[in-house]
């Protein structure tokens, strides 16, 4: 008889209270796979919030449920999850909550205002990763806070293996790149595609464009078959679009679009949960020293294998000469930011 290290196929959602993590809790619903579904959060009024919405749920998919899940406070709930998933963390209009007076309290404690977002993020996630050290320690945990990539690294100093610490961060890039390209040519049937982005998740992204095949052939291709005058600029267009369009509609309304990543994090769960097989995808993992990509102490987005145990290895893959240069740019951002995240943690 095997034995586990963990419950097969149980599977936590931390502030599944929030929408992100509700619309993950409904993803994961669906998966087969998942044998135990439990949602944690703080409150105990929000279990009666969030039960309505489950049923609605439940009758709109009932055929495609298989899990139904556990609405709890009590983290010994969570014990030996073989995935956990963190949702928890703030936004900048949660921050001004606490903080009304945002700009004296950041200047008070020689702090930026986006430090003292981090500093409160970096806060909830190194709490939640000793939860999951507490009660689910062979957990595989999908950090999905935001920096995503630099609470990673955190998660890896306080501790937890490198290996089963990751986020989809640039999987979040691949996913709009596909959107805009399918709202920008509706006449165009997108059957199948491969997006491969790489480094911070953000503004810094960085496209692999030979990597990047809409139904086998590059998008350019595409375009230029279709009848579009200049493909390549077009497709710049859409680049750009990419790396700004969470931002613009954050700034709009005060959110950032949360069905995306639940179907994301869901389809990287389900590939955790199958134990026969590895997966190639890229995902945020710490990287302790890679001389190839010429990396040293810090977490981004890169193509691993991954499979039921974590990150088995990374996948080395061949770059043009801007990309080379963005990638740098991206690491040099990741690089700011993780210094302050050392400083702030320090204070922990």
């Amino acid at each position: 008889m095997v034995t586990f290290p963990y419950i097969p196929g149980k599977v936590v959602v931390s502030g599944a209270n929030g929408k992100n993590g509700f619309a993950t809790m409904c993803e994961l619903s669906k998966l087969p796979r998942v044998s135990e579904l439990v949602g944690l959060f703080r409150k105990p009024q929000e279990k009666d919030r969030l039960q309505p919405m489950w049923r609605a749920h439940e009758e709109k998919h009932h055929k495609h449920i298989h899990a139904t899940p556990q609405w709890t406070i009590d983290p010994q709930e969570t014990r030996n999850a073989q995935i956990w998933i963190d949702f928890r963390g703030l936004n900048l209009s949660n921050l001004k909550k606490i903080y009304p007076n945002i700009e004296a309290e950041a200047e008070a404690r020689g702090l930026h205002e986006r430090d003292l977002l981090l500093f409160e993020n970096l806060k909830i996630s190194v709490a939640d990763t000793r939860l999951t050290l507490q009660y689910a320690p062979q957990a595989l945990r999908i950090q999905q806070g935001n920096p995503a990539d630099v609470l990673v690294r955190c998660g890896v100093k306080i501790g937890y293996p490198a290996e089963r610490i990751i986020s989809t961060s640039t999987l979040l890039e691949s996913d709009r790149l596909i959107n805009i390209f399918n709202q920008t040519f509706p006449a165009i049937a997108i059957d199948q595609s491969s997006v491969l982005y790489i480094g911070d998740h953000g503004e810094t992204a960085v496209p692999v464009k030979s990597r990047i095949l809409i139904n086998g052939v590059t998008p350019e291709e595409i375009l230029k078959t279709a009848g579009i005058g200049d493909p390549k600029a077009r497709m710049e267009e859409i680049y750009s679009q990419v790396l700004t369009e969470a931002f613009n509609i954050r700034e709009k309304t005060g959110e950032t679009p949360y069905q995306g990543p639940a179907a994301i994090t869901a389809e990287v769960a389900e590939m955790i949960l199958n134990p026969a097989r590895d997966s190639v995808v890229s995902v945020s993992t710490y990287v302790e020293k890679n001389r190839y990509y010429d990396l040293e102490d810090i977490a981004l987005s890169l193509p691993v294998f991954l499979g039921c145990e974590g990150v088995k290895g990374i996948h080395e893959v061949e770059l043009a000469g801007n990309e080379w240069i963005a990638l740098n740019r991206s690491i040099d951002h990741l690089e700011e930011m993780n210094r302050t995240a050392d400083k702030l943690l320090a204070e922990l």
